[in-house]
């Protein structure tokens, strides 16, 4: 049986982490998103011209 302090404290530690982990796959994934659209938007641009 694991203590309940262990078990505080991997929560309270893996919470934070488990939550930054999600964040920062959204915001990278957020980040490509946009550079892919400028990029996308920069190329019809050139083809306009």
């Amino acid at each position: 049986m694991v203590s309940e302090t262990t078990l505080g404290v991997l929560f309270c530690f893996l919470l934070p982490v488990a939550v930054t982990a999600r964040f920062w796959n959204w915001y990278t994934y957020f980040k490509k998103e946009q550079q892919i659209k400028l990029i996308q938007q920069s190329q019809k641009q050139q083809e306009d011209d």
